[in-house]
């Protein structure tokens, strides 16, 4: 507790400071230094005896070439969605960004691409990466409320 008998933020860390000869104590019970309790052996010989195989490398996979087809999306989806949402999400409410400065949510369809649902705001919604894999297999659902 503080001065004033509330919660501080001291008292709900993890660690508190010591002096620096508590901290000199601890080092010099912690750290043996004369070995007895973990004796140093340096023997010759240690590890395996055996003689290394070389590596051998897989042979050569065969290539198939293929032909794909997939609906083309529409790149300002994204943005425009997470610059609605404020880059938060809309189930959790979290707005994570990494280290590069990028939100970590992602722009989901509410009528999948699939289902020809079009890349407008009106059919986005902002969603961190578990939710998002939530509504798309139907775990949570939207609805007019």
């Amino acid at each position: 507790f503080n001065d004033q008998g509330r919660i501080s933020g001291r008292a709900q860390s993890a660690g508190r400071p010591i002096s620096p000869a508590d901290f000199n104590r601890i080092i010099d019970l912690g750290l043996d230094t004369n070995g007895s309790l973990l004796p140093r052996v340096d023997e010759a010989g240690t590890g395996f005896q055996d003689e290394q195989a070389p590596f051998e490398f897989e042979p050569s996979r065969d290539r198939v070439s293929y032909i794909g087809s997939r609906i083309v999306r529409d790149r300002i989806f994204r943005r425009i969605v997470l610059r609605a949402y404020d880059e938060r999400c809309a189930i959790t409410g979290l707005k994570l960004i990494n280290g590069g400065g990028r939100a970590e949510v992602s722009a989901a369809h509410i009528r999948p691409v699939e289902a020809n649902g079009p890349d407008i705001i009106n059919n986005g919604i902002a969603l961190s990466r578990t939710a998002h894999w939530m509504f798309d297999r139907g775990l949570i659902s939207l609805s007019d409320d």
